[in-house]
């Protein structure tokens, strides 16, 4: 959309300045859906691990799937309803292999999810977790560290989207307690999905910065184990509408323009701005974006 300013220089000529809405970018917080597990060790002659999942109704769905399995297995390949899913890391902690897996728009009721593996005949856990609202392709980071004495691992995750949720993976060497995860200074209880009880995986609510620590504590207390912390980035998808200029004046170079407004809907905040004259900017606040100040510059702008 865009709105028309007339910035006038008295009394030699008139300088028309343009407008054009400048970006706002929102998300809405990814809602938690159905969420499945299975555990088995398959065997020949299909080494395959299968269950049945029930994706949740709902626009813009994202089914993420987690694998835990023994070093000697390798994953050729999960699908949910027969349609192949998309690989974000493949991860070797030393003890165990962690895949993490995620598919936009599956189909919704009763689907078969089949991982398919190398004939090695290991342990598999698996989680499958359902999301609406949401997109893929968020940020995914796997780390490991031996802590000194210690159960904690924290890693500072970057480039994330405000707005987003955190899937947090946790495995550990040995783990005799409850584990919990913090993510931006919040903890929580992460559900054990194996039996050896050295996997757990925990979802968190919206962030609301770009950089966030997520720690992983394993629950046990032993002097020379590990830790990993795995995490995926669930987006929300973008919300926002504005609306029309309250006004259109004129205004007369190095003179306060009146302000003009726009009432807008499901928008946090103005992310950035630019190509404004000098002397005017752009602010938000309680659903109204305002245009203001001082024009000393003429010209057609674009912001």
């Amino acid at each position: 959309m865009s709105n028309r300013l007339k910035i006038i220089n008295v009394p030699r000529y008139f300088i028309v300045v343009t407008f054009l809405l400048f970006s706002v970018f929102a998300l809405a917080q990814p809602t938690v859906g159905n969420q499945s597990t299975a555990k088995d060790t398959p065997g020949w002659p299909n080494y395959s691990l299968t269950w049945d999942h029930n994706h949740n109704t709902g626009d813009d769905g994202v089914l993420v799937v987690i694998l835990h399995s023994g070093t000697n297995n390798t994953v050729s390949g999960v699908t949910y309803n027969n349609v192949a899913m998309t690989q974000r890391t493949y991860f070797n902690d030393g003890n165990a292999k962690v895949g993490i897996y995620e598919l936009a728009n599956p189909a919704t009721g009763t689907n078969e999810v089949k991982v398919s593996m190398s004939s090695t005949g290991q342990p598999v856990a698996a989680i499958a977790q359902s999301f609406t609202g949401a997109t893929t392709g968020g940020e995914v980071d796997a780390t490991k560290d031996t802590p000194n004495n210690s159960n904690v691992h924290t890693q500072t995750r970057t480039g994330l989207t405000v707005g987003s949720r955190m899937i947090v993976v946790g495995t550990s060497a040995t783990r005799s307690g409850s584990p919990v995860y913090d993510v931006e200074g919040s903890s929580y209880t992460p559900t054990t999905k194996d039996a050896t009880k050295k996997m757990g995986v925990a979802i968190s609510d919206a962030i609301t910065s770009t950089s966030v620590d997520i720690t992983t504590r394993s629950g046990a207390s032993w002097g020379d184990g590990y830790v990993s912390n795995l995490s995926l980035e669930i987006l929300g998808v973008a919300s926002c509408s504005v609306g029309s200029a309250s006004s259109s004046p004129s205004v007369v170079v190095d003179n306060a323009m009146t302000n003009i407004t726009h009432a807008t809907s499901d928008v946090t905040g103005v992310t950035s701005s630019s190509g404004l004259p000098s002397g005017v900017t752009a602010s938000y606040s309680s659903d109204v974006l305002t245009i203001s100040g001082t024009p000393t510059a003429t010209g057609v702008f674009n912001y």
